[in-house]
């Protein structure tokens, strides 16, 4: 047609082509005209939507790669995980100490600590258990890391689930390798007297700290019933809780794909579940919580002798004293042995820092049954809570003589974690997990911080170990 009009065009021009044939042609030459452009547009979208998504996609994998913040805010929750389905667990083996953290975890930095660099020289060292390394917490809500930002010194947190006191002494070079001022202790009451006597006697670590001499007594105690075994009892719930029937389909399937593969999926559900609480109603809210909670005082009731529900003044949770007892009952020779265990690592402690010239101090941390039981007081009547908490008093009182007469600074976290609650603002989550919560990890901090504003570290500073 184009040929046909060209050769009119050359006859003449225009004035030849009937007004029909150039209407005709005119909108023949539009429709495609609209077409291609569309398509074109259309393509152009999808590649530059395509490249841009790539691009954000690495530019956040590369900039995950040298923050573990940011790592560990754009990881699966599922991934965060220590099971056997992880394709990285958090702890690995080691022969000097049993355990320690993974480097290639995504929240650790390269010596396996939770911390988003390992620097040449920092301030102030924190060494310690779970408690310390803050499973349920992001970061930079770990108390080690409020402290920071309270004191504007520079922290290093060497807090390893699982590990106590001779672990801390195990890693003592470690922490005076960062040329700190000071090295603190995170001393967890709930089980760090426990885990000295484990590590001695059933895993057969460190047992030059053990000072009973004649063990037979005590190995004839755990040859009726380990220790260990025993806290696993009352830890395992065998119900099967935890487990949910997830969809199979295939919209699982590439979400879960998304979830364990995709920075920017990450990315999404991260914000998506910081900006949860300005976008779900109130009443919602409580409706979830209240449903939660539900489910756990479901749980004391199938297993009455495992767990206690609390609630005050709009503050709840589910206790376990009788784990708590377990590792605090020092009318049991193995945890008698354990004080001793204890008090023998945290002079050798001391002694290290000292011959480094650096200020040693401990914080205390208590149960959250203690402090619940402090609060709650005559409004909860268990038994088993009262033993616990005398036997938790009795235990710190110990501490408190012993770390005074080594010369040793201390503070106590028990009054700054009460005082939370006293607020209406539980530091414990509603679970029965032990652990604090962001509320939780700064009132520790908090505790802490006294050992600095209250110049307590000045006035034993560089004690002489015994």
């Amino acid at each position: 047609m184009w040929h046909s009009v060209q050769q009119q065009l050359g006859r003449g021009g225009f004035e030849h082509l009937g007004e029909r044939g150039i209407s005709a042609g005119s909108d023949k030459l539009t429709s495609t005209d609209r077409r291609l452009p569309t398509l074109q547009r259309l393509c152009f979208g999808v590649v530059t939507v395509g490249l841009s998504l790539m691009g954000g996609e690495l530019l956040l994998q590369a900039t995950a790669g040298v923050s573990s913040r940011i790592r560990g805010a754009i990881t699966a929750p599922h991934l965060l995980q220590q099971s056997a389905s992880s394709p990285v667990r958090p702890l690995m083996s080691d022969a000097h100490v049993g355990h320690r953290g993974n480097p290639a975890y995504p929240l650790h930095d390269r010596q396996g600590y939770r911390n988003p660099v390992v620097p040449a020289a920092v301030d102030v060292v924190v060494i310690g258990d779970s408690q310390t390394y803050g499973p349920g917490v992001s970061s930079d809500e770990v108390w080690p890391i409020v402290l920071e930002r309270s004191l504007d010194l520079s922290t290093y947190n060497m807090g390893i689930p699982g590990w106590g006191p001779l672990e801390y002494v195990s890693v003592m070079d470690e922490a005076l390798a960062l040329q700190p001022d000071v090295v603190v202790i995170g001393l967890y009451l709930g089980n760090d007297l426990f885990d000295s006597f484990r590590t001695v006697y059933t895993y057969e670590r460190q047992t030059a700290f053990g000072v009973a001499e004649d063990k037979e007594p005590l190995m004839s105690i755990e040859r009726q019933g380990r220790l260990v075994d025993e806290a696993a009892r009352l830890l395992s719930t065998s119900t099967g809780e935890g487990a949910t029937d997830h969809d199979d389909g295939a919209i699982h399937r590439v979400r879960t794909l998304l979830s364990e593969h995709s920075s920017l999926y990450g990315a999404a559900r991260w914000a998506k579940d910081r900006s949860a609480q300005y976008v779900i109603p109130d009443h919602i809210a409580r409706e979830r919580a209240d449903r939660a909670w539900q489910a756990q005082v479901n749980w004391t009731h199938r297993h009455p002798t495992r767990g206690l529900a609390v609630e005050r003044r709009g503050v709840r949770t589910i206790l376990t004293p009788g784990l708590r007892s377990l590792a605090l009952d020092l009318t049991d020779p193995r945890i008698e042995e354990a004080w001793n265990i204890a008090q023998r690592a945290l002079r050798r402690c001391l002694r290290a820092c000292s011959d480094a010239q650096t200020a040693f101090a401990v914080v205390l941390i208590p149960t959250k049954e203690a402090v619940f039981h402090r609060f709650a007081g005559q409004d909860v009547s268990a038994p088993v809570l009262d033993r616990l908490a005398a036997q938790e008093a009795a235990v710190r009182s110990r501490l408190g003589a012993f770390l005074e007469g080594a010369g040793i600074a201390w503070v106590d976290a028990l009054d700054a974690l009460c005082s939370q609650m006293e607020r209406g603002s539980s530091p414990y989550p509603i679970s029965r997990d032990g652990h604090p919560n962001a509320i939780g990890h700064q009132a520790v901090a908090h505790a802490a911080s006294l050992l600095f504003t209250e110049q307590r570290l000045n006035d034993k500073c560089l004690p002489v170990a015994p």
